[in-house]
């Protein structure tokens, strides 16, 4: 997570916002059980929305 939060550091260059990284590795770090395609799709925004917080708020959550 801490690469994934680097990554954002350099936005202004890469064009990787967190949002971006988010729906990139959040499939991979959340993987969704669901076999609904419908239901997949549901899941995988909340988990964008998660991982998206998680990049955000690195320092918060995983310095302190």
């Amino acid at each position: 997570m801490l690469f994934i939060f680097r990554v954002t550091q350099h936005n202004d260059k890469n064009k990787m916002s967190a949002e971006n990284l988010a729906i990139v590795f959040a499939p991979t770090i959340l993987q969704s059980p669901q076999s609904d395609p419908i239901a997949a799709i549901t899941a995988g925004r909340i988990e964008s929305r998660v991982i998206e917080a998680l990049i955000v708020n690195y320092i918060a959550v995983f310095e302190k």
